[in-house]
Parts: structure tokens; C-alpha cells; sequence
């Protein structure tokens, strides 16, 4: 911008034809072509990435989590897991052997069948917001009742986004695949303020 107002000044011109032509060549005179793909999928993935897969009637989860999180498994009890996570049982754990980093261990849980709300939202699943607004709203209730829920439970989602966040289908209760991300504390000790701006291994965004 600073080259186009210096040329535009020399020129003395008020055409806008002009003024938008003498943009649009400065611009195409600064552009560089790459055929070098920058970033990759792996550069972005987080190495807590859940492998999720859609099966006949469920949706099982293998999630990376780490020592300190598995500690905390106890505190996930039955009834949250099931009505509240939508779980079909309470998650079991493994040991990954020879993993480099600090997600030695996997989790592994099931779903009920469900599909992500960054999908869904690209299909209109309640169909034209503009006619179906309520609809979505109900969703948007429903993920908020999900959340306060949770912390009752003194749970904190800490990765709460539209890919996270899966709704069933078949009555549209949400649930989120992503445990590992979840923080619990106790209700009994004090609560840091800024809790969700300290910086944990396990969380990467």
C-alpha cells in the first residue's frame, strides 16, 4: 500500500479504474509461487490425537492420555460416564510400549453412535438455518447443559470446538471424544483463577 499511494501521488489521478488497476499489478508484481507444500497434516496433529472409528452401532475411541490424567480416572465415575459422556461402560487403559513423549498409555472407550458437529454444521442437518434456527438452538442448549453438567462433576473441558464435539444420533445428546483433554480438580481445595491459561503437557491447544 505505501508503493500504491506513492505512485498514485506522482500520477495525480482520481480514476478509480486506475487506482484499482495499479493495486491489483503491484500486488500480482509481489506474489510468489510455491510448489513446496508448507505445512503438512503431521506438523498440526497433536500427538494426543484420538483414532476414532465409526463401527456398525458405536463408535470406538483410542486416545493417547498421560500418567498424570489416568490418576485422575477415578474421579470419572459410572454414572458420568454413561449418562453424561454417553458412554456404554467406563473407559479401560493400556501401555504403549516403546512411545516416545509423555503418552505412554491409551484409552480406549466406546460410543454411542454419533457424528461430529463440524460435519453435521457442513450438511444443515436441521436443514436452512435461516428456517430452522430453533432447531440449531436446541443443539446449542444441549451442549451447554453437557458442559455445566461436567463441572458439577468438577470436570473441565479444555478443548471444547466443533470437532470435539460429537451428537448422538439418536436422541442428539452430545458427548466429546476427547477425555484426555479434560481436566478434574477438587471442589474442596482452591481453584486457581487462571487455571485454563496454565500451560500442561498434555494440552496443546
Amino acid at each position: 500500500l505505501p508503493s500504491l499511494f506513492e505512485q498514485l501521488k506522482h500520477n495525480n489521478t482520481q480514476d478509480r479504474d486506475v487506482i484499482r488497476k495499479s493495486y491489483f499489478n503491484i500486488r500480482k508484481s509481489q506474489r510468489r509461487i510455491l510448489n513446496v507444500l508448507q505445512i503438512t497434516k503431521a506438523d498440526i496433529k497433536a500427538p494426543d490425537q484420538p483414532i476414532i472409528q465409526a463401527k456398525h452401532n458405536f463408535i470406538a475411541v483410542n486416545e493417547p492420555v498421560t500418567v498424570d490424567f489416568v490418576q485422575s480416572l477415578p474421579h470419572l465415575d459410572k454414572q458420568t460416564c454413561t449418562e453424561i459422556l454417553q458412554l456404554l461402560d467406563t473407559p479401560s487403559r493400556e501401555e504403549r510400549r516403546n512411545m516416545p513423549g509423555n503418552y505412554q498409555l491409551i484409552l480406549k472407550y466406546k460410543l454411542h453412535k454419533s457424528t461430529n458437529l463440524l460435519e453435521l454444521a457442513f450438511k444443515h442437518f436441521c436443514g436452512d438455518p435461516d428456517e430452522k434456527g430453533y432447531e440449531y438452538l436446541k443443539i446449542v442448549q444441549k451442549i451447554v447443559k453437557f458442559i455445566d453438567e461436567m463441572h458439577k462433576r468438577n470436570w473441565i473441558l479444555r478443548d471444547l470446538c466443533a470437532d470435539n464435539i460429537f451428537v448422538l444420533d439418536a436422541n442428539q445428546e452430545i458427548t466429546m471424544p476427547r477425555l484426555g483433554r479434560m481436566l478434574w480438580f477438587d471442589s474442596n481445595g482452591v481453584l486457581d483463577d487462571c487455571i485454563i491459561d496454565e500451560v500442561k503437557e498434555d494440552r496443546r491447544r
